[in-house]
């Protein structure tokens, strides 16, 4: 076992061993569940979505620079747009993404104009009148529209209107940052109201891997803000939190903080270093399908296979908060006020403020194995499952960090908690409050939110002790309350 140390001491209450967890009871379950519509979950989560993205150093939870421009940059602004795709006969979500250190400086379409644009064409239609019609609203890039009715085109409403919109389709395909989200992307697990988790189903080398790899759908948008180098950071067992100075660690006399026996190894030429895999995992927390907080974790992982277990090194964390715009078709706008408050002022929590029980109602999605009847092939799909439990939840009463993970306190009462856990013989991972066990440990990566006054709404992906993704968990906590039909 690797000896605990930390090179850089965190603020205390930014960086906290992760919360301890009882099941007191069980209240229901485990219930088979509907598996959520493809279709609906694009109905809501598709549209045009204006926030701030801000980077936080994974070994402090402070505000870390994220634009390699402007080294005091600690957050962007940012606008999204999410539309449903099915060309070439591939069911997908296409994301657009504009960022900006300014509001004004972002691709902003005209949403604001399209319920006028529609009414113009409408009146155009019914007078009979289009060739007299100036459509004087319509932005100039849409000339085509006006000139199709001073020439006096029968088009009706409908197709003036839907010309307008192909065209403003026409320059978001021309933005840089473009990223395809496919229904049947392996590890991409979907929940009703715009919730979802997303990330590859392993996270550790292949067998045989002798070279770096990947395996992250979301490394372009990850990466696509700067990615800064990584060279020490804190430690504990199996997780390792990085930060990109080690000089600025060191005293005055120019000796390090650490001991020797705790300096990293150096590999020689001729000794093949560790394989590793450096994935994203994106988890994205919907309330009330207008505003939602969106997670992006860079790890890069070594170790899980031969009985050797993983070591993760957190390269990299980006959190969004986006309010939703609207949607093409409705000309419909939301204000623009909460969209462009700071992400870095939101309130943080205390393990303090979670301390006591609460009654929780997770949708556990367990992946497995299917043939697909139509082209015979295998594929990997999701049971999903209900169930409710109390649980205690307690602060970890020792300073510092501990072997079992750690949590870190975000802004706007997000809680980021990287667990390692041992496997039970059924294969579910325990949040246990102490290692028992010397065998090689999984991990859950938790993102909540507590969105209301003791409400917390969260999403976890399981990790077995080989990296494979063993379960994805949707959860709504109640503090002493009410949960899905126990009281």
């Amino acid at each position: 076992m690797r000896r605990q140390h930390v090179r850089m001491k965190a603020a205390e209450d930014l960086l906290t061993p992760p919360l301890h967890v009882e099941i007191r009871e069980k209240l229901s379950g485990p219930e088979r569940s509907a598996v959520p519509i493809w279709g609906s979950f694009c109905g809501v989560s598709n549209g045009a979505w204006q926030g701030r993205v801000a980077a936080f150093a994974p070994h402090t939870g402070l505000p870390e620079q994220i634009w390699p421009k402007d080294p005091s940059k600690r957050e962007l602004c940012s606008y999204i747009v999410e539309e449903r795709s099915t060309d070439d006969d591939i069911d997908r979500v296409i994301r657009f993404t504009d960022r900006a250190t300014t509001v004004d400086g972002l691709k902003l379409p005209e949403y604001a104009d399209q319920s006028t644009q529609l009414q113009q064409c409408l009146q155009a239609d019914a007078e009979g009148q289009a060739e007299k019609t100036a459509l004087t609203s319509v932005p100039e890039q849409s000339g085509g529209i006006k000139g199709k009715f001073a020439a006096g085109d029968e088009s009706d409403a409908w197709q003036c209107f839907m010309d307008v919109r192909q065209q403003q389709a026409a320059e978001r395909r021309k933005w840089e940052d473009k990223q395809d989200i496919l229904e049947n992307e392996e590890g991409f697990v979907i929940y009703d109201g715009g919730t979802y988790s997303r990330g590859p189903i392993r996270i550790t080398p292949m067998p045989g891997d002798v070279s770096p790899s990947t395996s992250a759908p979301g490394l372009e948008e990850a990466h696509g803000v700067e990615h800064l180098s990584h060279l020490n950071g804190v430690e504990m067992d199996g997780i390792h939190l990085i930060h990109p100075d080690e000089d600025a660690h060191e005293d005055e006399g120019g000796d390090s903080d650490e001991d020797a026996e705790d300096e990293p190894i150096i590999f020689g030429e001729d000794e093949p270093k560790p394989a590793q895999r450096t994935s994203v995992i994106e988890q994205c927390l919907a309330y009330g399908s207008e505003e939602r907080l969106r997670l992006q974790l860079t790890l890069s992982v070594t170790g899980g296979s031969e009985g050797v277990e993983m070591d993760i090194d957190v390269l990299r964390v980006l959190l969004f908060r986006e309010f939703w715009q609207g949607l093409p078709s409705t000309g419909k706008k939301l204000p623009v006020k909460p969209a462009t408050q700071p992400v870095i002022d939101g309130p943080r929590l205390s393990p303090k403020k979670l301390s006591g029980q609460w009654k929780v109602f997770d949708v556990e999605s367990s992946p497995f194995v299917e043939v697909d009847p139509m082209t015979d092939e295998e594929r990997l799909s999701f049971l999903y499952f209900s169930r409710e439990t109390g649980q205690t939840w307690t602060p970890d009463a020792a300073p510092g960090l501990s072997e079992e993970g750690a949590a870190m306190w975000l802004p706007n009462n997000v809680l980021v908690e990287l667990l390692m856990t041992d496997e039970s013989p059924s294969g579910q991972a325990n949040r246990k409050p102490r290692r028992k066990s010397k065998a090689p440990r999984g991990m859950i990566i938790s993102f909540s939110w507590l969105q209301r006054k003791d409400i917390m709404i969260g999403v976890q992906r399981h990790y077995d002790a080989q990296g494979e993704l063993t379960e994805v968990r949707n959860r709504t906590a109640v503090r002493g309350g009410w949960v899905g039909g126990q009281s």
